[in-house]
């Protein structure tokens, strides 16, 4: 037997938590408070909402120009520079 927060007499109680404390309250106290609490405090929001991202818009690369057939490529290094 557990003694009620509320009104006091020991009979078999509940655990709740309320503003992150947990009491122990018997059925007979618990369900005018429930009712009392009904509708009071945040309002319950869906866990998962559908969110539309638009598509990522990238600029192409321009494309480096290619050396016609017969010709030796033109290699570009890192440090060197075109002549």
């Amino acid at each position: 037997m557990i003694v009620c927060d509320l009104c006091g007499r020991a009979i078999e109680c509940i655990q709740v938590v309320i503003d992150s404390r947990e009491h122990d309250i018997c059925r007979e106290c618990w369900n005018p408070l429930s009712e009392k609490l009904a509708g009071k405090g945040r309002a319950v929001r869906p866990r998962r909402e559908t969110v539309v991202i638009p598509p990522l818009t990238t600029k192409p690369e321009p494309e480096t120009p290619r050396p016609n057939p017969g010709e030796p490529p033109k290699i570009w290094g890192h440090a060197s520079r075109p002549q």
